[in-house]
């Protein structure tokens, strides 16, 4: 059982504003170029937001992919192209089967 998360003293809607407000500093101030400087704004953004636990880490988890499709510009079959694989995909459907039955017998 994974340990409970120790609350931080600020609220949800103050750590998501920290979150874009670096992402958005990380973005204008460095002096790199423009593919390095939207990565790292992800990445920061992205890490203050799993750190800060304030969306849950699901949801957290899943903006990376949207974020980083947002942020190249790509279209969504180019960007996933490289990671499209048929195992990956067996794994994740035997998962989610998994997961569905645990969740729902009904054993006493």
């Amino acid at each position: 059982m994974p340990p409970a998360a120790i609350p931080l003293p600020l609220s949800r809607a103050a750590w998501i504003a920290a979150a874009l407000l670096l992402a958005g500093l990380a973005h204008g101030l460095l002096p790199l170029e423009l593919p390095v400087r939207k990565g790292l704004a992800l990445l920061v953004g992205i890490g203050v937001l799993w750190l800060s636990e304030a969306l849950p880490l699901a949801v957290t988890a899943l903006l990376v992919p949207l974020g980083a499709l947002a942020v190249t510009f790509n279209d969504l079959n180019e960007a996933a192209e490289e990671h499209r694989n048929d195992i990956l995909a067996i794994e994740a459907v035997g998962v989610t089967i998994g997961m569905g039955m645990r969740c729902c017998s009904h054993e006493s």
